[in-house]
């Protein structure tokens, strides 16, 4: 089951697929606890739970980045699912940050949110994100990015 975990994106400009086998750790910024719940329930069902970090805003996701990259690397990143609308820092703020950060431009960024505005999925693309897609968060999401407002 857990091979058929697959976004499909684009990234840098270029289409691409991966699985979340690639990733040993995702962070899932969100500040939502139901909207985290489905996350969590989502690994859950992949036994993959383990690999799933938290922040609960941008904020929290740049102090976090920063002490994994400091003093616990095993545990950075490689996929970070993002939600826009958050306190303190927002989705795009934070994106701006990794985008413009040597150490962070590199991971692959999933936006997940309740947003379908076209204005806000036109300023995904210019972060280079690797998907975008508008919660909830479902299976067909993960198994296949069919309907990808990126790719669309």
């Amino acid at each position: 089951m857990v091979q058929n975990f697959i976004l499909v994106g684009q990234y840098d400009g270029e289409n691409m697929s991966v699985s979340v086998l690639d990733f040993p750790n995702i962070l899932l910024v969100e500040d939502d606890d139901i909207d985290r719940e489905c996350v969590v329930r989502l690994f859950e069902k992949h036994k993959i739970i383990d690999r799933l970090l938290f922040a609960h805003d941008g904020c929290d996701a740049i102090l976090k980045l920063s002490k994994y990259q400091a003093k616990n690397k095993e545990r950075f990143p490689g996929l970070i699912m993002l939600d826009i609308n958050m306190p303190k820092i927002n989705g795009f703020d934070f994106l701006k940050y990794c985008r413009e950060n040597d150490n962070l431009r590199h991971i692959p960024i999933v936006i997940l949110t309740t947003s379908d505005r076209k204005k806000d999925i036109e300023q995904a693309k210019q972060f280079a994100v690797l998907d975008y897609i508008v919660k909830p968060l479902e299976e067909k999401h993960l198994s296949l990015a069919s309907d990808s407002k990126i790719m669309q």
